[in-house]
C-alpha cells in the first residue's frame, strides 16, 4: 500500500501497486476517523489537508 486516502468513516480507499481501490474497512464515525488521522499525522510531522 503506498496511499490511503479517507474520504469519509465509509469511504476509504488505498492504493496498491498503482490501482486505488476502496479498502472495504470503516470507521465508526466521522469524529472518530478525524481523531485518529489527526494523531497519525502527528506522529510524522505531517497536517490534515481537509480541502482535498
Amino acid at each position: 500500500i503506498t496511499e490511503i486516502m479517507v474520504v469519509k468513516s465509509d469511504q476509504i480507499y488505498v492504493e496498491r501497486d498503482g490501482t486505488v481501490e476502496l479498502s472495504g474497512r470503516r470507521f465508526i464515525s466521522d469524529k472518530v476517523t478525524e481523531s485518529i488521522i489527526e494523531r497519525i499525522v502527528a506522529q510524522v510531522g505531517r497536517r490534515i489537508d481537509k480541502s482535498q
